[in-house]
């Protein structure tokens, strides 16, 4: 077994830039099958994931109205409305978005 002080900081540098560099190239492969350009069928250039919204809603009382100061059982709805665009290698822009709910 090698001890860590007999290893250069260049070799170290060297080896965490070829991770770095593969764990990169995984990563857009994986963009690439999960969005291709319906458009043209290209490979993705550019993504980018946009929180555009929030969500909060209290719990209503019988009016209607939101309640304030609710009890903790009554819980309240949050969620973030997400705006995906990929841009493709010919250019094409496509848009989609997405909501998450938490609970």
């Amino acid at each position: 077994m090698m001890a860590l002080e007999d290893v250069k900081t260049e070799d170290l540098r060297r080896e965490l830039a070829e991770r770095d560099s593969k764990a990169q190239q995984e990563r857009w492969e994986e963009i690439r099958r999960k969005y291709p350009c319906p458009t043209c069928g290209g490979d993705p250039v550019n993504l980018q994931n946009d929180l555009v919204e929030e969500f909060r809603f209290a719990p209503r009382d019988n009016d209607g109205r939101p309640i304030l100061w609710a009890p903790y059982e009554e819980g309240v709805t949050k969620g973030c409305r997400y705006q995906l665009t990929v841009t493709c290698e010919n250019g094409h822009v496509t848009l989609s978005e997405q909501i998450v709910w938490f609970t």
